[in-house]
């Protein structure tokens, strides 16, 4: 069991409150050597870069302090917002692991010298960026309102987002088998505003993940609900192989009955435990 991994799931929280100093130059290069590698199930090519906000001229009016951001570009192919949302938080997570503070952000002031700055090109998205560097001592009042509005810190019972083999039957904890952790772990992903779109079915070796769609979430060609299953999906993934399990993601129509604002959208075939 790579506990390391699930602490980081469960102790990450969005920070909008920074101690406005730039992180060491040491701290800057794994950061940087991170995102040169990181990677995602989908076959997806996610261009993920570390920024200086001063050297870039960013910021954004819902965070203070902060002197970094990440942010990056996906080509408008399938599972290209599925893709940046699990790269992203895998991100998030190895920044969680070496104590620093992060936040999502779908809103950035002078986008243009975002995109500038990334090279940007005509058939990419550039959906969302991410703040990162040192926490502030405490919260401002400003995070405090922000947190409270979106019930930051709550989540949709277990059994309201996670079912047995059809979205009749919701799944009991006791029942999820060695699929308990992993889904634990996804429900503790954060998501815009907080609506926690996903939905899973669990059948057998499967787990079919679905999006609960909200029109307002489809911006500009960005479905930011895609990417909130795909901060999911890695919080999921990561937790599987920190279990000791392994699969892989794969379409699999499983021709489940649902409702006309419910997609499907992939599913996880589980192999084995190792070891």
């Amino acid at each position: 069991m790579d506990y390391d991994v699930l602490n980081a799931i469960e102790q990450r929280k969005s920070v909008r409150n920074y101690d406005g100093k730039r992180l060491p130059d040491e701290i800057v290069r794994k950061l940087r050597s991170f995102l040169k590698d990181a990677d995602n199930p989908f076959g997806v090519n996610v261009d993920l870069r570390y920024l200086d906000a001063g050297e870039f001229n960013l910021s954004s009016p819902f965070v203070t302090g902060e002197k970094a951001y990440v942010a990056g570009t996906v080509h408008t192919v399938p599972f290209a917002e599925i893709a940046f949302g699990y790269t992203m938080e895998s991100f998030v997570l190895y920044a969680q692991r070496l104590g620093l503070g992060t936040v999502w952000l779908g809103y950035i002031t002078k986008r243009e010298s975002l995109e500038k700055a990334l090279h940007k090109g005509e058939n990419q998205l550039l959906p969302c960026v991410v703040a990162v560097g040192g926490k502030a001592d405490r919260r401002s009042v400003r995070e405090i309102l922000i947190r409270k509005k979106v019930k930051a810190d709550s989540r949709l019972d277990f059994e309201d987002i996670f079912f047995a083999s059809d979205f009749s039957s919701p799944l009991k904890e006791n029942r999820a088998g060695d699929f308990l952790i992993p889904l634990k772990m996804l429900r503790l992903a954060p998501s815009a505003a907080n609506r926690q779109p996903w939905r899973v079915v669990v059948n057998g070796g499967y787990a079919h993940f679905y999006e609960k769609k909200e029109k307002k979430f489809d911006r500009a060609g960005v479905d930011l609900q895609k990417i909130d299953l795909g901060i999911a999906m890695c919080h999921f993934d990561l937790a599987v192989k920190a279990c000791g399990m392994s699969g892989e993601f794969i379409v699999k129509v499983p021709g489940i009955a649902h409702e006309s604002d419910t997609e499907y959208l992939i599913s996880y075939a589980a192999e084995k435990l190792k070891g």
